[in-house]
C-alpha cells in the first residue's frame, strides 16, 4: 500500500469515527436525561421555557401576582439557556441569575439591555418527578374548545421520566369524557378521552387505541389504589392505570390518571368484541325502544345470537336515557357498554340472561353458583365495602359475560374518585357503616336506586362465609396497602400533585393540604379494614399506620358577629361535639369547615392541618 492509499484509508477511517461520534452525540441528546439545553424566553406576561430537542415548549401561567412554570419530570432546570431571549433574569443588584430556584416562588428582575430597565417579576418554577409526560397539540383549536362528545384532531407525544420519546403520532383525536365530572369551562379541570390510530402500549401498559385521562381526588390515589387492589385480589381484567403529567398546546393541565376505560377490546377486557360483527348489519339503523329494551333496529337475521362478549353497566334512569343500548331488569336500569351498536335481539338475549341471574339471586339458591361467578362477585363487593364507594351499585357498576360461558362475572371495578370518605356529608365518612347503609341513604325511588344483589347474596350463610374466606385470604395485601403501597404512591406523585394544586388554585400556598388529604385516606382505609375484620375476622393482621407526627394544629372558630375562638389540637385528633365551642343549635346545624365544600365538621374528620371554621355559610370578617 503506497502513501496515497494509506492517506485515503486514514481519511475514511477518521470520517467514519466522526460520523459515529456525531451519531452518538445525537442519540445521547435525544435519549439521555439532561443531555440537552433549554431556552428561557423571559418577559412578564409572555414567557416560556423551551427545550427544542424535546419538542415541548412550556408556557408560563400568569396569575397576576406570579408567573408559574410547570416542568415535566425529565427537564433539567440547570441547563436553561437565556441566550435566545432579548431579556435577562437577574437579582436585585443586576447580577445575571443563571439558574432560578426550583419548587418555590422567587422575586427576581427582568433586565432589558435595550434601555437598561429592571422590571420586578415574581416567578415560581416547579418540577414533576417520576412520571411520564403526555404532550397533546390540538389541530386548530385551543383547549377550552374541546367538545364533550365530538372528537377533535390532535397530535400526541409521550415522554418517559428520563426524557425518551416513547410514542408520537399526528393522527390522534381527543374529546371530553365523564358525566358530573365534565364542566365546559377553561377554569375547570376536565377529564378527557384520547383515541390513537392503533393499539399502543402507552406508559408500559397493555396496548389500546382508546385511553381515558381521569381527574382524581386531591390525593390522586383513590382510583389507582382501587384498580391495583382489584388486580392484587385476582380479579380478571382489572383496569391498567398510571399517572401522567398532561400538557395541551404547551399549557400544563395537571396530574391525570391515564388508563383504559372498561370496554371490551380496550386492552384489559379481552373477551371478544361484537362491534365489528354488528356493523355488518347496522348501516342506516337507528336506536329504538321496544318495551324494556333499547337497541338498534337492525337484526342479526338468521345468524345465531352471539352469547358474548357483553359488558353491561348498572346505571341510573337519567344516564340510561342518554345511552343507545340497554334494558330494564325489574326496576333496575342496565346499559350496554359493549357492544354499543347492539341490535334489539342481542339486547334481548343479554336481558334474559340478567333476568335469570336476578331471579336466582332472589329466590333460587341452588342456581346462583351456576349462573353467577362467586369469585368475582365476592371480590367486587369487598372492594366496594372497603371503599364505601357512594356510586357502587347505582352506576359505574359493571358485569360481563364471556362467549359460550353461561355465567355472569362482576367487574371490572371502576370509578372511585368519590370513595374512601371523600364526599363531604358525614354519613359518607362514617367508617363504621356498611355500604348498604350508604345505599339506603341515597336511594330515592326515582330511577337512582342501588342494585341489591350483593346485599341479598350476603343473607345466605354459606355465601357470607365464602366472602369471609376471601377477605382473610387477602389480609397480607391489605396490610401492605397500609404500610407500603400508599406511601410509595405518595412519594411517586407528590411533586406532580404539588404542581397540579398550584395550577388549579393559582397559588403556591397550602400545598401541604395534599399531605393532610393523604393522611386522611390512610386513616380511613385503616378504619374500614378494622370494620371489615370485625365482620369477617382477622383484626390482628391489620397494622396501625404511622401517620400522626405530633404536630399541633390551630382551629379557629368564627362567629357571625365577628368574634372568634381558637383551639389547639394534636395531629390526628378527633373531636366530639362537646369538644367544640358552643353555638345556638336552633339557628345553626354545626361548625362548617371554611373551604370550597363548606362541609360540617364531624367526629369522622381527624385534624391533620390548621383549619378555619364558621357557623353557617358566610364570609369571614376581615
Amino acid at each position: 500500500m503506497d502513501n496515497k492509499d494509506l492517506k485515503k484509508n486514514t481519511l475514511l477511517i477518521l470520517s467514519a469515527i466522526a460520523v459515529l461520534i456525531i451519531s452518538a452525540s445525537c442519540l445521547l441528546k435525544a435519549f439521555l436525561p439532561g443531555a440537552y439545553t433549554g431556552s428561557l424566553k423571559v418577559s412578564p406576561g409572555d414567557s416560556s421555557l423551551c427545550f427544542p430537542d424535546q419538542e415541548l415548549e412550556i408556557k408560563g401561567r400568569d396569575t397576576g401576582d406570579c408567573t408559574f412554570f410547570f416542568l415535566p419530570s425529565y427537564m433539567d432546570i440547570k441547563r436553561l439557556d437565556q441566550s435566545s431571549s432579548p431579556f435577562r433574569i437577574c437579582t436585585a443588584d443586576g447580577s445575571e441569575l443563571e439558574t432560578p430556584h426550583l419548587n418555590e416562588v422567587q422575586d427576581i428582575f427582568v433586565y432589558d439591555p435595550s434601555n437598561g430597565s429592571m422590571t420586578p417579576w415574581r416567578i415560581g418554577i416547579f418540577k414533576s418527578e417520576n412520571l411520564y409526560t403526555l404532550d397533546i397539540t390540538l389541530d386548530g383549536i385551543e383547549y377550552p374548545d374541546i367538545d364533550h362528545y365530538t372528537y377533535s384532531k390532535a397530535s400526541v407525544r409521550v415522554y418517559s421520566p428520563s426524557g425518551k420519546r416513547t410514542y408520537s403520532t399526528d393522527k390522534a383525536s381527543i374529546k371530553g369524557r365523564g358525566n358530573s365530572s365534565w364542566v365546559a369551562s377553561p377554569d375547570h379541570k376536565n377529564p378527557y378521552q384520547i383515541k390513537l390510530p392503533s393499539d399502543i402500549p402507552l406508559c408500559n401498559m397493555k396496548p389500546s387505541d382508546k385511553w381515558a385521562l381521569i381527574v382524581d381526588d386531591p390525593t390522586g390515589m383513590r382510583n389507582k389504589l382501587s384498580y391495583d387492589l382489584a388486580s392484587d385480589m385476582g380479579m380478571e381484567y382489572s383496569i391498567s392505570a398510571d399517572w401522567t403529567d398532561l400538557y395541551i398546546n404547551g399549557q400544563y393541565m395537571g396530574n391525570y390518571l391515564l388508563c383504559h376505560e372498561p370496554d371490551i377490546g380496550s386492552g384489559d377486557l379481552d373477551i371478544g368484541s361484537l362491534t365489528a360483527l354488528n356493523r355488518r348489519f347496522s348501516d342506516g339503523a337507528s336506536t329504538t325502544v321496544s318495551g324494556d329494551l333499547k337497541g338498534f333496529d337492525h337484526s342479526m337475521g338468521s345468524l345465531t345470537i352471539p352469547s358474548g362478549g357483553y359488558l353491561i353497566e348498572k346505571n341510573s334512569s337519567e344516564r340510561y336515557e342518554k345511552k343507545s343500548c340497554g334494558f330494564l331488569s325489574g326496576d333496575d336500569f342496565f346499559t350496554l357498554k359493549s357492544p354499543d351498536n347492539a341490535p334489539l335481539d342481542e339486547v334481548s338475549y343479554i336481558k334474559d340472561f340478567v333476568d335469570e341471574a336476578d331471579a336466582a339471586v332472589h329466590g333460587n339458591k341452588d342456581k346462583v353458583s351456576a349462573i353467577i361467578d362467586p369469585y368475582s362477585f365476592a371480590r367486587q363487593y369487598l372492594i366496594t365495602e372497603l371503599s364505601l364507594d357512594p356510586d357502587a351499585a347505582f352506576t359505574s357498576y359493571y358485569f360481563y359475560k364471556k362467549p359460550d360461558e353461561d355465567k355472569l362475572f362482576a367487574g371490572p371495578c371502576w370509578d372511585f374518585d368519590g370513595a374512601y370518605g371523600r364526599w363531604t356529608d358525614p354519613v359518607f365518612k362514617d367508617y363504621n357503616s356498611s355500604i348498604f347503609d350508604i345505599q339506603k341513604h341515597i336511594n330515592n325511588g326515582s330511577g337512582y336506586n342501588a342494585l341489591d344483589w350483593d346485599e341479598t347474596l350476603l343473607k345466605d350463610e354459606e355465601y357470607r362465609e365464602y366472602v369471609g374466606e376471601v377477605f382473610r385470604e387477602y389480609l397480607p395485601v391489605y396490610a401492605k396497602l397500609l404500610t407500603e403501597r400508599l406511601d410509595s404512591y405518595q412519594a411517586k406523585i407528590y411533586p406532580s400533585l404539588r404542581m397540579d394544586h398550584i395550577r388549579w388554585s393559582g397559588s403556591a400556598d397550602s400545598v401541604d393540604e395534599i399531605k393532610s388529604a393523604c393522611k386522611f385516606l390512610t386513616f380511613f382505609l385503616h378504619k374500614r379494614l378494622l370494620y371489615l375484620s370485625g365482620l369477617y375476622g382477622g383484626s390482628s393482621y391489620i397494622p396501625e399506620p404511622d401517620i400522626c407526627d405530633g404536630t399541633i394544629h390551630t382551629l379557629t372558630f368564627f362567629y357571625p358577629d365577628g368574634s372568634r375562638e381558637e383551639m389547639e389540637v394534636e395531629d390526628g385528633a378527633q373531636l366530639d361535639a362537646e369538644d367544640l365551642p358552643e353555638y345556638d343549635h336552633s339557628l345553626y346545624e354545626g361548625w362548617r369547615i371554611n373551604d370550597q365544600y363548606m362541609s360540617l365538621l364531624s367526629y369522622f374528620d381527624p385534624i391533620f392541618e390548621d383549619r378555619t371554621l364558621v357557623l353557617g355559610e358566610y364570609e369571614i370578617p376581615e
